[in-house]
């Protein structure tokens, strides 16, 4: 109703004042000769809203997800849950899952325009029984923790609105492209019996050393070395991928006489909105944990090694 887009204006307006307020009261605390001072600036605004600036890529979360689903179908480790999987999303076969995501881009594709509507005719999830799964139930008299609460997870989980006369409408089109990938990812581990590979001493499943598994066998020796075996298919290229048990690089590529080390990192960015708490996570994953080195220090290393001895 009007009324309810007028609510909802309001509460865009109040919000962006308080981020106004937020944003001149960090300016009016900052040393201008701190060289963290721009980053101190930036970070706490950028990082927890980063994904609204602009709409993320449909077609790259899709080929992610098709890529995905095969390496599904081929890990011995996750093979048997496979179709327990896809019986979630009311479909048989990985490429019925794909026709399904297809058909609902196509439906929601505005004629003769590169954009998406966000409403849908009445009683699509019927068309289209993928989408059953995106739909929040208002019906649920479970209470919302407030986990479920921040950061909009409810809506992440659940980006489709369906009103009492059938019709639909699409909360963020963003979440859509999530719920594509990686968010594919978090619902094969809970909706799935592949959590119980992944029990801790007191039987609670732990879905770190589960994204562990996925981050090194799936993104980085799946998919990263896949589409840079395809780019780099020359004579004159030399192209080596690092090994588990020295850790020395990720990839090496060499060009004549330069050589490029590359350190894979598959992480997401967090949506902190402190400084210290952004950095504190950046040093940890890019630099250095403890007593343990990443990525900047590892390659470093190797740099120094190479200076040392060429060959």
């Amino acid at each position: 109703s009007k009324e309810e887009e007028l609510g909802i204006l309001k509460r865009i307006l109040v919000q962006n004042e308080l981020i106004d307020r937020e944003f001149v009261k960090t300016t009016g605390k900052l040393d201008k000769d701190d060289p963290l001072a721009l980053y101190k600036l930036i970070w706490p605004i950028f990082f927890p809203s980063s994904e609204f600036y602009e709409r993320k890529r449909i077609y790259f979360a899709l080929f992610k997800a098709i890529n995905f689903l095969e390496f599904l179908e081929k890990f011995d480790k996750f093979k048997p849950f496979h179709s327990e999987f896809l019986e979630t999303y009311s479909v048989k076969t990985s490429l019925e899952y794909i026709k399904s995501i297809l058909l609902l881009l196509k439906n929601a594709q505005v004629r003769n325009k590169k954009e998406f509507t966000s409403y849908f005719h009445s009683n699509y999830d019927d068309l289209n029984p993928l989408t059953k799964e995106f739909i929040l139930n208002f019906q649920n008299k479970t209470s919302l923790s407030a986990e479920d609460l921040s950061d909009f997870k409810i809506l992440r989980k659940t980006p489709i609105i369906k009103f009492d006369d059938g019709t639909f409408a699409v909360t963020n089109w963003n979440f859509i492209i999530d719920k594509f990938y990686p968010a594919i990812i978090y619902d094969f581990f809970n909706k799935t019996k592949v959590k119980q590979l992944y029990l801790d001493k007191n039987k609670v499943p732990k879905i770190n050393n589960y994204l562990a598994d996925i981050g090194k066998n799936f993104a980085e020796e799946t998919l990263l070395y896949q589409i840079l075996s395809n780019l780099i298919n020359r004579r004159d290229i030399v192209l080596q991928f690092g090994d588990r048990v020295t850790k020395n690089f990720d990839l090496y590529i060499r060009i004549d006489r330069h050589v490029f080390l590359i350190e894979f990192k598959n992480i997401r960015l967090p949506k902190k909105t402190n400084f210290e708490e952004i950095k504190e996570f950046i040093d940890n994953k890019f630099i250095k944990e403890g007593d343990d080195k990443k990525g900047i220090l590892q390659l470093l290393d190797q740099i120094k090694k190479l200076e040392s001895d060429p060959q």
